[in-house]
């Protein structure tokens, strides 16, 4: 299994940038890094990182509102406003306590 989350992280596959980057924002307290891996999800399109970002802007202050705003409303936008930001919640959830929590 190793091996392949390797290859992936190599690849830049968005799902494992994610998953890496929730990690060390969250719980290995390696913000910046964590932070990087969430914008490199992002920039291809993971629109549960971009949900992430988004709220991280968002709690920065009210200079980053705007830009969070611009942010997710694009994303929004740009799935035809198909966007299900309960999955996105629920999949961070998951990712950050392992089980899905009610």
């Amino acid at each position: 299994m190793y091996e392949v989350k390797s290859k992936c992280r190599k690849l830049n596959n968005p799902h494992v940038l994610f998953n890496d980057g929730i990690a060390k924002y969250f719980t290995i307290w390696e913000e910046i890094a964590g932070k990087q891996l969430l914008r490199d999800a992002a920039d291809q399109g993971k629109l549960d990182a971009i949900f992430i970002l988004g709220m991280m802007l968002m709690a920065e202050g009210i200079e980053r509102k705007q830009e969070a705003l611009i942010m997710l409303n694009n994303a929004y936008v740009n799935t035809r406003r198909s966007w299900n930001l309960r999955h996105s919640v629920t999949r961070f959830k998951t990712t950050c306590y392992g089980e899905q929590r009610r």
